[in-house]
């Protein structure tokens, strides 16, 4: 008799494990990046935790030569460049990975905060609009165009949008308190009421005395 018989499940039991096996390494190509490039991210963003920036840009910049098809790989150069001050050219970065994955609006955000910093509100306004066309609820931009409206002294939007913002658990809720892009309204009295209410509601409640 023959090491199998037509019954014998050992042949089908190897051939679907060498099936579920080539269907994973597909699966892992097709939905993350190869080991080494993997090893190499992951390095990178250990450097730059480690307060080594400047290493961690290159190395990520290493990373895009290597996967220029990759919003990702722009992505992370950008943010990188971002934590070097180094906006303007971040936003070519995020501009070039919002082309290639144009359905992010977190890449939209990113690229907007970089355009804002770089000293470019009007470009910063467009792409916010972008995300929030998306995601209407999406706290943080709309802090951001809270921001930039205060960078023109619309005191009336930026309050707006900065309650809005704040009720919807922005990120960074007191950030108004040191963004220069809020500058222009802040010794706004309608500005510092609103602020007030907003962050200190409740604080000065009156006793009642009956």
């Amino acid at each position: 008799m023959s090491a199998t018989s037509p019954s014998d499940p050992r042949p089908a039991l190897f051939l679907g494990i060498l099936v579920l096996f080539g269907t994973g390494l597909i699966v892992r190509v097709v939905h993350g990046p190869p080991p080494v490039i993997g090893y190499a991210i992951n390095r990178s963003l250990a450097l730059e935790s480690a307060g080594d920036p400047v290493s961690a840009y290159h190395g990520l910049q290493g990373v895009l030569e290597r996967t220029p098809e990759d919003p990702d790989s722009w992505y992370r150069v950008g943010r990188s460049l971002r934590t070097l001050d180094r906006d303007l050219e971040a936003a070519f970065y995020l501009r070039r990975a919002s082309v290639l994955a144009p359905a992010s609006h977190e890449i939209r955000y990113e690229l907007a905060k970089a355009l804002a910093s770089a000293g470019l509100p009007e470009q910063a306004a467009q792409e916010i609009e972008e995300v929030l066309a998306r995601k209407e609820d999406h706290a943080d931009a709309l802090y951001l165009r809270s921001a930039l409206a205060a960078s023109r002294g619309d005191v009336d939007a930026s309050m707006r949008d900065l309650e809005r913002a704040i009720a919807l658990l922005a990120s960074n809720p007191d950030r108004y308190r040191w963004d220069p892009l809020f500058d222009p309204v802040r010794n706004d009295l309608r500005f510092l009421e609103t602020v007030h209410e907003i962050r200190h509601q409740g604080l000065f409640q009156e006793e009642d005395s009956s």
